[in-house]
């Protein structure tokens, strides 16, 4: 349970900083887009299931694909996967591991 103390507890700001970050991270430019996922990413790494805050619009983007583009389904793809410091597949699966003593 140690690893879950590490976390900060997640504000109503940060949950706005994340929401409009991910915004950018779907940009559609590319430099945008590359800028915001370092940032997000680190985010992300900052806050215990901090991935919650933008699951749903995830959700959303990959269920609208009519309206989504290719870079925005890419993108929302991608932030599911992570990167080399951060994955949201990795994290909740690592959660439920400590929570269940796994």
């Amino acid at each position: 349970m140690s690893h879950l103390t590490s976390f900060q507890p997640l504000t109503e700001i940060d949950k706005q900083v994340m929401l409009k970050l991910f915004e950018l991270f779907i940009n559609r430019y590319c430099k945008v887009r590359r800028d915001a996922q370092g940032y997000l990413f680190s985010v992300l790494n900052r806050y215990l299931l901090s991935y919650r805050v933008i699951i749903d619009r995830i959700i959303e983007l990959l269920n609208s694909s009519d309206e989504a583009d290719h870079d925005q389904i890419k993108e929302c793809l991608y932030t599911l996967l992570g990167n080399h410091s951060w994955s949201m597949i990795e994290k909740s699966d690592q959660i439920w591991q400590e929570q269940h003593n796994v």
